[in-house]
């Protein structure tokens, strides 16, 4: 009888520690393909503050913050470059960038992919993919 009983405890903990395991989420900027997914979805819904928070190089973004409001530059954003980055991005979507020897730049150059107006960088700071231009 004790045999059962530690034989049940034992499918029971195990189950237990199966649900208790977390999953990872991984963040999609983690990953070249998954940013410029992400980078696109928020484009489309028009989700600008988190676009810049999420997909503008940080030093970068500081810089702009020194002169303007996230408002000012989210407005000034949409109405003039938001629909050509996002053109830009859904192209390069599409295409393999050149990477530089490192592995931490990323190129989608406006030569290489058939309708991109403006050449597009990403740069990997330390885990995750920004736009650095």
């Amino acid at each position: 009888m004790n045999l059962k009983v530690i034989l049940l405890i034992m499918v029971l903990v195990g189950f237990s520690a199966c649900k208790t395991q977390k999953q990872t989420i991984v963040d999609p900027r983690e990953n070249l393909k998954s940013a410029v997914t992400d980078a696109i979805s928020l484009l489309e819904k028009e989700e600008y503050k988190p676009f810049f928070e999420k997909y503008i190089l940080p030093k970068n973004l500081e810089m702009v913050l020194t002169m303007k409001t996230m408002d000012e530059i989210i407005e000034s954003f949409s109405k003039k470059k938001a629909t050509r980055l996002l053109d830009a991005l859904k192209l390069a979507k599409e295409a393999t960038p050149k990477y530089d020897e490192s592995g931490n730049q990323a190129t989608f150059a406006k030569e290489d992919i058939e309708g991109l107006s403006k050449t597009i960088i990403f740069e990997k700071v330390d885990k995750y993919w920004y736009i650095a231009n």
